[in-house]
């Protein structure tokens, strides 16, 4: 994966996420869940979604057109924060490195062309072998340091 600077912090939730009936707070919850809070990863995967739903693939330059018009119609004071180029293929590049986007000279799309469920599975297997590892790392720094 590429070298992210940001602080990730996972949000446990619990049944009552479920009650949630606005569409954009429940794409945000579970954004929050896999650590993702920025604003523009949210635009994003928004537009994403509603690409998906009339099966198109997007360009960056359409990613940060639609993202400006999105939050318009939000009635965002300022619609181009945060909307740099740069900014925006980060978080790109972060969607593809955990499996949930593609990218094709056509633009980006769901990975594989598939649900965003489906894409997701592959991350939620991931983030298991993740655990599992780190449960072993620890016991082994536990070892390292004599903890009994």
């Amino acid at each position: 994966m590429a070298g992210y600077h940001a602080r990730i912090k996972l949000r446990w939730l619990d049944e009552s996420a479920f009650l949630e009936s606005d569409r954009r707070k429940t794409l945000e919850l579970f954004l929050d869940s896999i650590g993702i809070t920025s604003d523009v990863a949210a635009d994003i995967f928004e537009l994403m979604l509603l690409a998906k739903a009339r099966e198109l693939s997007l360009k960056t330059s359409e990613i940060k057109k639609g993202i400006i018009k999105l939050r318009g119609e939000r009635k965002v004071k300022n619609t181009e924060k945060g909307l740099t180029n740069r900014n925006i293929q980060v978080w790109l590049s972060y969607f593809e490195d955990i499996g949930l986007f593609d990218s094709k000279v056509s633009g980006h799309r769901f990975r594989m062309d598939k649900r965003p469920s489906e894409a997701f599975k592959r991350v939620g297997q991931l983030a298991s072998e993740s655990l599992n590892v780190s449960e072993r790392l620890l016991k082994n720094v536990e070892e390292g340091f004599d903890i009994r």
